[in-house]
């Protein structure tokens, strides 16, 4: 049995849930470690050097159902048989199309306002960026070589956009794939069963490669919530059911929600607005009311959450404490505020021990999990603005909680949340 999930932290979670099911010994990896470990077989170890991170625009672009469509309709018809296409090929394919702004301009308007204009720019210059020279190529001329070396030891690409040369991104794996499988030359060890968690943040790309783990007969798990997509990357449970060769899966919808109590499950629905399931949905149980807490600035409002979380760590010292950020940066500087003695953690990648305590972490880490308390900081127009994504995100943010949950705001409040009580 194979099962994939997008993040670390749900890929811990799910071996720890796993275990005492007496299926230990399934394989659970991330949405990347597969993708990296297949190429890897695929194509030989020596990949080029991953991108460390690839710009928010390149990466949408890269995930997007309008980028399938187009990649589909010019590579899929093209059946090879032999040996697989090289490495180097592929690269250079995807290469010329990703630095084709006529290409990339037809991409992003059949996305149909779901991708930003601005992707086509920021995709050739990053591709372009990919496909250079890297510095030690270009300075290989220079004898002397302690003329090359920097004041601060660092490398002297280190931290420019010239550390991007001779690299491809994450995003390019599951493209690599998917062109293989369309040509047929994609052989594959099979899965007995297949479990998909959070397939909202899937790609088609991946999608289609993950239908090929089987054959005829497949037996495949796909669980997900369109309500709590953050990306732009996934088509809907038809195109997924599509692309993984299930059309007749049987489909079950809970209508009950048995994670949050009542208070947040309906404050849930209220931020979600429109992009709420039309499905008629209900709490399993009542709980605690939620504590929205708003402040005239960013100062007073952190100083108020830091010691809320002190307070109730020393009055609950056997619950889970979560403070979800909104993203990386803002995570570290809550966790920077922080007296040491409350022994709190900061997990950014997936690194959760699911102990008693206080994590510190960012939205996208926390897909799947579940914490005791959520505190939820800087819940303002800037990191929540009035639009979809927004909705979504904050959404998948104050569903962590089963027991209570805090809302905190300063300066302007988050328009997305309802009003608040007298």
């Amino acid at each position: 049995m194979q099962v994939i999930v997008p993040e670390e932290g749900l890929a811990r979670l799910s071996r720890r849930l796993l275990a005492p099911l007496g299926v230990a010994e399934a394989r659970v990896q991330t949405l990347h470690d597969w993708a990296l470990a297949l190429a890897q077989r695929v194509f030989g170890a020596r990949l080029p050097r991953l991108c460390s991170e690839t710009p928010a625009l390149v990466s949408s672009l890269k995930r997007h159902p309008a980028l399938y469509a187009a990649l589909y309709a010019r590579f899929a018809r093209q059946k090879k048989s032999g040996p697989p296409t090289s490495f180097k090929r592929l690269r250079r394919l995807l290469a010329e199309l990703m630095s084709d702004r006529q290409f990339l301009s037809g991409v992003v308007e059949s996305a149909r306002g779901t991708l930003s204009r601005a992707a086509v720019e920021a995709t050739v210059r990053h591709t372009m960026l990919q496909l250079a020279d890297s510095v030690d190529q270009q300075l290989a001329a220079v004898v002397d070589r302690a003329r090359l070396r920097t004041v601060d030891g660092r490398a002297i690409a280190e931290g420019t956009p010239e550390a991007l040369a001779r690299t491809i991104d994450s995003e390019d794996l599951p493209i690599f794939l998917a062109i293989l499988a369309w040509r047929q030359q994609l052989e594959l060890e099979p899965a007995t069963h297949l479990v998909l968690d959070e397939a909202e943040d899937f790609s088609l790309f991946e999608f289609h490669v993950l239908g090929r783990l089987q054959g005829a007969r497949k037996s495949i798990t796909l669980a997900g919530d369109e309500a709590q997509q953050t990306s732009s990357s996934f088509a809907g449970f038809d195109a997924a059911l599509a692309e993984l060769g299930t059309r007749d899966a049987q489909v079950c919808r809970l209508s009950v929600s048995y994670r949050c109590p009542r208070p947040i499950f309906e404050l849930a629905q209220q931020i979600l607005g429109e992009l709420a399931a039309r499905e008629s949905k209900s709490a399993a149980r009542d709980g605690a009311a939620v504590g929205h807490f708003a402040f005239p600035s960013d100062e007073l409002a952190m100083l108020f959450s830091v010691g809320e979380v002190v307070d109730l760590a020393a009055r609950e010292p056997d619950a889970s404490i979560a403070v979800v950020a909104h993203d990386a940066d803002a995570a570290r500087r809550f966790h920077a505020l922080l007296p040491e003695h409350a022994q709190a953690r900061l997990v950014l990648s997936g690194e959760f021990s699911f102990e008693a305590g206080i994590d510190v972490t960012d939205l996208d880490s926390v897909k799947g999990l579940e914490f005791d308390y959520v505190l939820v900081p800087q819940v303002n127009d800037s990191a929540y603005p009035s639009n979809d994504e927004a909705r979504r995100r904050l959404h998948v943010a104050v569903t962590r909680a089963i027991w209570q949950l805090w809302l905190v705001s300063g300066g302007i409040r988050s328009k997305i949340l309802p009003p608040l009580d007298a």
